[in-house]
């Protein structure tokens, strides 16, 4: 008997306006704990804006209700009909180098390190703008270095570990494994599945001043780009000698003649020693 009545004041409320969007943004931070019925509020939430949506309907009325959601878990009633889905593409290296360019206080080696650690994210994008303008010495370690602490700010220490082990297993056992073993790590990605370079950085750059990750940028986007290729490959070798991953990833396949003396799975298994260094 409430929905009605609430129809009937929106409708009131409208005037003459007969058109209506209910958005609900980030709709997950509705569910909380590790329950089963975590989600009863979250799918309630999506049920009632279908009822709502009808009863506006016969009040003349076209509502539209909206709900986004990082996870695909919630989009569901409890009765388990689905509600239509819209996946937005991620946007192009293109476009956000673009939209980054149209900040008058950014060189064009500015836009290249922002859209770089922005992982295909509008949002990262103009998080590190923000965060570049605030700087005095600007760079992609600072802008890392302080968008990382505020990732970690809002997630929870079982969430970081989650992700790390997600980042660990796409590399050595493929994505689709990964994502199955740690679905909880899906808010964190993007649609090619891929988590923020800046949020990867934060969770695995430890407390010591010289590692892997913090040396990754080490004389990059500012010497060439060969030096640049040099520099990135060397230190991702480190940080897999670091985590004891394969040398080789999930996907990447091994040609070899067919007198040669190893097989496929002998390379795939390589690793480097844990005190692998970079020589002077």
């Amino acid at each position: 008997w409430l929905l009605p009545a609430v129809a009937a004041e929106v409708k009131m409320w409208l005037g003459d306006c007969r058109h209506l969007v209910l958005a609900v943004d980030e709709c997950m931070q509705l569910a909380s704990g590790n329950s089963p019925d975590r989600l009863k509020a979250v799918k309630d939430v999506v049920s009632m804006l279908g009822e709502l949506s009808e009863c506006l309907r016969l009040e003349g009325i076209k509502c539209l209700a909206l709900v986004s959601s990082l996870q695909e878990e919630p989009f569901r009633t409890p009765s388990g009909r689905s509600v239509c889905t819209i996946a937005l593409p991620s946007p192009s290296q293109h476009d956000l180098a673009k939209w980054a360019a149209t900040e008058k206080n950014l060189t064009s080696t500015n836009v290249d390190e922002l859209v770089l650690l922005a992982g295909s994210h509008w949002r990262s994008v103009s998080t590190a703008i923000d965060k570049l303008n605030r700087m005095e010495v600007l760079g992609v370690p600072g802008v890392w270095g302080q968008m990382g602490t505020n990732y970690l700010n809002t997630m929870s220490r079982p969430h970081r570990c989650i992700v790390r082990s997600y980042i660990v297993e796409e590399y050595s056992r493929g994505r689709e494994m990964a994502l199955a073993n740690h679905p909880e790590a899906q808010i964190y990605i993007n649609n090619e599945g891929s988590v923020p370079p800046t949020l990867a950085f934060a969770l695995f750059r430890g407390s010591g001043k010289f590692t892997p990750i913090c040396d990754f940028f080490t004389n990059s986007l500012h010497v060439d780009a060969t030096k640049q290729l040099e520099c990135c490959g060397v230190n991702f070798d480190r940080f897999k000698a670091q985590q004891q991953l394969p040398l080789l990833g999930a996907g990447i396949s091994v040609t070899l003649p067919s007198d040669y003396p190893r097989e496929e799975q002998w390379f795939q298994a390589l690793t480097l020693s844990r005190q692998a260094a970079q020589s002077p």
